[in-house]
């Protein structure tokens, strides 16, 4: 963002993994919100509080979604 803030998005295979909703998970000093979709499981982390990060996971759901 403007501020410098970054995100990370780490995308693992997983295909034996049942899908699963986006729900927050805690990664160390931040917060993260992870879901599965269709044997791939995303987690997006950035400091950012919990319903801004939620946004945008949300957001990037949506892009992936959008590209398979």
């Amino acid at each position: 963002d403007a501020a410098g803030a970054r995100l990370t998005i780490f995308v693992l295979p997983m295909p034996h993994a049942a899908d699963a909703a986006a729900h927050m998970v805690d990664v160390g000093a931040m917060d993260g919100c992870a879901w599965i979709d269709k044997g791939v499981g995303y987690t997006v982390v950035a400091p950012l509080p919990a319903a801004e990060l939620r946004d945008l996971a949300d957001r990037v759901q949506r892009q992936f979604a959008a590209a398979t």
